[in-house]
């Protein structure tokens, strides 16, 4: 590797860790609040949450009604300064459902952004249950 190539990437290096930084920010200021006000609200209607660890930036967030029924939230940092939300959906006696990645640059990604995406995957969680039945 040549000096220009050292020098370019770890400039890249630098700018992915700045992007972190903000996503773990946005995580910790808005993502973090968002899931703890949907965690009461589920926990005291039946559900069991929590929340998995994960190596990349990413923030996952597991709604289980029973065993082989619940939804995993994911938000993950995409591209450099973009989060994305998708979620997979599980009931039984169906095949799992993912959506599509919702993707917004992080200074759009607000609490009633992430409310939204938290709600469209408790909705879609819901509306599965219904068709199954």
């Amino acid at each position: 590797m040549d000096k220009w190539q050292r020098s370019f990437l770890g400039k890249l290096e630098s700018a992915r860790q700045h992007w972190v930084g903000r996503f773990d920010a946005v995580a910790e200021d808005h993502l973090t609040p968002v899931f703890e006000e949907f965690e009461a609200f589920t926990t005291a209607n039946g559900f069991r949450v929590s929340a998995p660890e994960c190596s990349d930036p990413a923030r996952h967030f597991k709604f289980e009604l029973t065993e082989n029924g619940y939804v995993l939230l994911t938000f993950r940092l995409h591209g450099l300064e973009r989060v994305a939300a998708f979620a997979e959906v599980v009931v039984p006696g169906t095949r799992p459902q993912e959506t599509d990645p919702l993707a917004v640059h992080l200074a759009d990604a607000t609490p009633r952004w992430i409310e939204e995406q938290f709600r469209d995957a408790m909705d879609r969680f819901m509306n599965a249950f219904d068709e199954a039945s």
